[in-house]
């Protein structure tokens, strides 16, 4: 049973499942009355309920039932491209890192600390902590990410539309997909060595421990940490497009993944976010 979240009686979900279907009931109506658990626990994700459970509308209904989601998405996409269009000259202006102290940073920590990953990150955050204030997160709070088919453990130390940075990292290594973002991504190695691969290419690229693995915006590759491996991240431009290629991942269908990793990953976002918010602009 998923801990922390509203359990219901199998009897209950058979009984409710049973009951006959009347034409004059949408999508959302039926989804509700079947599962009723839905409408607190699992409200956000709609969208793939009305994928997975079609069959429930009547075939008669079935038409406007499709016609009344394409248009609502419809109309999401089409604002919040309208706004990322006219806001895509501004950007500069909502950044509060630069890269290349982040990196510098990095290697500061490296040439004290070595191969003592847990002293480099701590020397990382305490100084961002002193440059930048509560824009910083500084509660360690480590989660599970899933994406592209790799998995890693990683803190975010800040978030907001317009940026993030974290430590991202496995003990055992991984490899994955890196995806296609919509925001610059700046992969500065702590521990370990990174290899990449571009289709085509016949030889891998390689990223040393201190080494700085920069992927433009659009940029896509496949990626390996071969056993220990920490790095922290930063990307800038569009986050939250971003968000929706780690829910995607395959891996994120398990029960655990979801309770440990995807939901425990959204609601520290989600907090780091409003800290970074409140706590004003640029530094």
């Amino acid at each position: 049973m998923m801990t922390g979240s509203r359990s219901v009686p199998s009897q209950q979900l058979i009984i409710l499942s049973s009951e006959p279907i009347r034409s004059d009931q949408s999508l959302t109506s039926v989804l509700l009355i079947r599962f009723p658990f839905l409408e607190t626990t699992y409200k956000p994700h709609f969208v793939l309920l009305f994928l997975f459970s079609f069959r429930a509308v009547p075939a008669a209904k079935r038409p406007q039932e499709i016609m009344r989601f394409l248009t609502i998405l419809a109309a999401i996409v089409a604002a919040i491209s309208s706004m990322m269009y006219m806001l895509e000259s501004h950007l500069e202006k909502f950044y509060i890192f630069n890269p290349s102290e982040l990196h510098s940073l990095s290697q500061e920590g490296i040439a004290k600390h070595g191969n003592d990953t847990r002293a480099v990150v701590a020397h990382i955050v305490s100084s961002l902590s002193t440059t930048h204030g509560k824009h910083i997160n500084l509660d360690e709070e480590w989660v599970f990410n899933n994406a592209g088919g790799a998995m890693g453990a990683m803190w975010i130390i800040h978030a907001s539309i317009t940026e993030y940075l974290i430590v991202f990292g496995s003990a055992v290594g991984t490899e994955g997909h890196s995806g296609r973002h919509t925001a610059d991504d700046y992969f500065m190695i702590l521990r370990g060595t990174q290899y990449a691969h571009r289709p085509g290419v016949y030889e891998p690229e390689v990223y040393p421990q201190g080494s700085l693995h920069l992927m433009k915006r659009g940029e896509v590759k496949q990626y390996m940490m071969r056993d220990t491996c920490f790095a922290l991240e930063y990307a800038r431009g569009w986050i939250p497009p971003m968000m929706l290629f780690g829910y995607a991942d395959s891996e994120c269908l398990s029960v655990e993944c979801w309770v440990e990793g995807v939901l425990a990953n959204r609601l520290q976002l989600f907090r780091v976010l409003s800290i970074s918010q409140l706590s004003g602009g640029r530094r």
